[in-house]
């Protein structure tokens, strides 16, 4: 019985052992993201914490911005800020343009943060309230304000009433350096970086890496070295003159079109190279629509209506330059035997309303008589003919059109060719009278022609 008693205690410990080895910590993920994407970064000091543990996050404003506040799961103005994570989170840092005018100079190595406590509704930038935090690169300790503010707090208000021009002083921190050997040997110390001054020590070895701004390029490095290599080591010697060659880069203008015109590129100042132009270079864009067409705007990465605009090269551009039909009726003159073939005479355009007076001796065996030949062109939207008639006012023969009637419509692109006829007079005088116009346009046709035929019908 004894037996029996140890085995049920052992069986409930293995089972008690068995359920608590199955329970864990949730382990939960922190993503963040900057808005706008441009304004900066966060870095963080982990992207996932079991349950109850913290994240530190930190927002790293780019030049010309200034965080504001987190958003999304953790909320406030703290920069550094802890998260507690007690479930997945997304957080957002929010940044500000920074438009006010403050010059801050840097003696030193750190960095500053600036926050915006107070902006004015105006439109200018003065009497903003700022918040400036002092952060000294590691190794290095801060020193004081100075300029137009005085302190040594790392954390000032300025209140900018006019251009401010501060000084944030930054001072190198000793350190020891202690070598501890563990039995039997040396150690030789190698310097691979130096900190930032102008003198080094003989023999020294530095890294030089060429950082380019924006629309520059690295080409290479001359004088004391002469390589394209980046970074580079440079032991020190005695004539230590460096120099870093950076070069623009080379962008291009990518023009599309729609509808029919055309676009020129004129450089204003700047390079221009084979295949596009390097950056700033300031290029004139102009736009010249086809006959019958308008120009409307320019559209992809430029937005304007203006005709010819000026840019300012600071990347690749693609731009659409939009074109759109003018509509419009258009009337042409053609040769009166051969008709609108442009291969035996080319057509001459007349404009509406238009009238002809004329009149005419005419020999022909013909009983039909042709007075002009007309062709009509049609652009942009439809066009009705109406009201059209065509008689003899003195009833001696027959007046008709050929090719249009009442009712004919022409759609866009549609061409028309029509005549204007009648038969013959037999040798008396008739006074022709040929008439259309255009419905809901003021567009007319008018022909009045005085015939005398001199041959007689039999």
């Amino acid at each position: 019985m004894e037996k029996v008693y140890y085995s049920l205690i052992f069986i409930l410990s293995l089972f008690i052992i068995a359920s608590c080895s199955t329970e864990s910590t949730p382990v939960y993920q922190l993503n963040t993201s900057v808005e706008p994407s441009e304004a900066g970064s966060v870095t963080q000091s982990d992207t996932e914490a079991e349950e109850g543990e913290t994240i530190t996050v930190t927002a790293n404003a780019n030049e010309h911005w200034v965080f504001d506040r987190w958003s999304g799961d953790y909320s406030g103005t703290e920069n550094p800020a802890t998260v507690t994570m007690d479930a997945d989170k997304s957080v957002t840092a929010l940044f500000e343009k920074r438009e006010y005018p403050l010059i801050i100079d840097i003696e030193g190595e750190g960095t500053i943060d600036e926050r915006v406590l107070q902006q004015k509704t105006t439109d200018y930038p003065h009497g903003t309230v700022v918040e400036l935090t002092a952060n000294p690169a590691e190794g290095w300790g801060f020193v004081e304000w100075s300029g137009d503010i005085e302190s040594e707090e790392e954390v000032i208000e300025v209140n900018i009433d006019g251009d401010t021009n501060i000084t944030v002083t930054f001072e190198r921190l000793d350190y020891p350096l202690t070598i501890t050997i563990d039995g039997e040997g040396e150690v030789e110390l190698e310097i691979i970086s130096s900190p930032k001054t102008t003198e080094y020590p003989f023999g020294t070895v530095i890294e030089l890496t060429a950082n380019p701004m924006e629309g520059w390029e690295f080409s290479s490095w001359k004088d004391a070295i002469n390589t394209t290599e980046n970074p580079v080591n440079y032991e020190m010697g005695t004539e230590n003159n460096i120099t870093a060659i950076f070069e623009r880069k080379e962008f291009t203008i990518t023009v599309d079109k729609v509808g029919e015109g055309g676009v020129s590129q004129t450089l204003v100042s700047g390079t221009e190279t084979d295949n596009g132009y390097l950056f700033e270079s300031l290029v004139e864009l102009s736009a010249t629509p086809s006959d019958g067409w308008k120009f409307t705007n320019w559209s992809g990465d430029i937005n304007s209506s203006e005709n010819s605009i000026e840019v300012n090269l600071l990347n690749d551009l693609e731009v659409i330059a939009e074109f759109e039909i003018i509509p419009a009726l258009e009337l042409w003159r053609c040769d009166r035997s051969f008709g609108c073939d442009s291969t035996f005479r080319e057509p001459t355009k007349v404009s509406f309303p238009y009238t002809l007076n004329s009149t005419s001796v005419v020999s022909t065996t013909s009983n039909t008589i042709v007075h002009g030949r007309y062709l009509l062109k049609a652009r942009g939207k439809s066009y009705k003919i109406s009201k059209l008639s065509a008689n003899d006012r003195n009833g001696i023969t027959s007046a008709s059109f050929s090719g249009i009637e009442n009712g004919t419509v022409l759609s866009s692109g549609d061409e028309v060719e029509f005549a204007i006829l009648s038969g013959r007079t037999s040798g008396q005088q008739s006074n022709l009278q040929y008439y259309f116009e255009i419905e809901g346009e003021d567009l007319s046709f008018s022909a009045s022609i005085t015939l005398q035929s001199n041959i007689e019908v039999d």
